[in-house]
């Protein structure tokens, strides 16, 4: 990959632009540093009692503020560089911004801010650049990968994914245990705002609440999960990632391989996965 502003001279002046660029900077920093030194010869020889610097500047303050201008000169030398070997991956950052339809779907930001920070560089997502304190975007590291195709996972593959899955699970975050119920009645509640429901489809959903109702009051053991797995593991060279943390909690500790099939089919998880899944797609699409 070339950089386009020094590669050819130009017609017109026969520089390179990066050539010609260095020389109006250099002019207009002459420019600039001759005015103020002008300014300063002409008060300096004007006035009789020109005052001590001592009274008035801090040496602390200075050299602080010289040890800034030095580091700021050092990136910039480290970044040309890197240009200059094509290492462009120190120059790629991903933004993501956050919905604003997040209350509608069940997204709290503080929680997945918090979950976030406890997965930071433990090598399961791309290392946090930087998490806005109103929760309106993140900034990733950007990396190179593919979106994991479960159904061409091998057995190797597979073990791979399920120490992953360990991984994050043996990590412990202070938060409740996740309500299904509360989590899919107001994926219900807001799907009954919006359009009419069939009585059929009515009664099937409100006897799954009630079933859920009664697991959730139930003692299963909640770790971190999730909840969103299968269009969310990235391969890429230093092997898996995790993106899009935005419904994780501390769940169903079975819920992921289920839903990347790991383990045999469990009839509440898949119920519940296959529920999930339908009212989210169905409240995305009216909104």
């Amino acid at each position: 990959m070339e950089i386009p502003y020094g590669v050819k001279e130009r017609p017109d002046t026969g520089l390179n632009n990066a050539k010609l660029g260095i020389w109006l900077f250099l002019a207009s920093e002459v420019m600039l540093f001759g005015g103020l030194f002008s300014a300063y010869i002409f008060l300096r020889t004007g006035v009789d009692d020109w005052p001590m610097g001592s009274k008035y500047l801090d040496v602390k303050m200075a050299t602080l503020n010289t040890l800034f201008l030095i580091t700021s000169s050092v990136t910039m030398v480290m970044s040309w560089a890197s240009l200059k070997l094509n290492d462009f991956k120190k120059f790629k950052l991903v933004l993501r911004l956050n919905s604003k339809n997040s209350s509608n779907l069940g997204i709290n930001r503080q929680n997945e801010s918090l979950i976030l920070q406890s997965l930071d560089k433990k090598n399961i997502i791309p290392n946090l650049v930087y998490m806005d304190l109103t929760y309106e975007f993140i900034i990733y590291e950007y990396i190179e990968g593919i979106e994991l195709d479960i159904r061409k996972t091998d057995s190797e593959d597979r073990k791979k994914l399920s120490s992953l899955i360990e991984s994050y699970q043996d990590i412990q975050i202070d938060l409740p245990k996740f309500n299904y119920f509360n989590h899919v009645s107001l994926y219900w509640q807001k799907i009954k705002e919006i359009k009419q429901i069939g009585n059929l489809r009515e009664n099937k959903i409100e006897a799954f609440l009630a079933k859920l109702s009664n697991f959730q009051e139930s003692n299963w053991p909640a770790l971190l999960t999730h909840h969103d797995l299968e269009t969310n593991i990235l391969v890429t060279d230093s092997g898996y990632k995790i993106i899009d943390w935005e419904y994780a909690g501390n769940g169903l500790h079975d819920f992921d391989r289920c839903s990347i099939g790991l383990i045999e089919k469990n009839e509440m998880i898949d119920d519940l996965i296959m529920v999930m899944n339908e009212l989210w797609t169905e409240i995305n699409y009216q909104n």
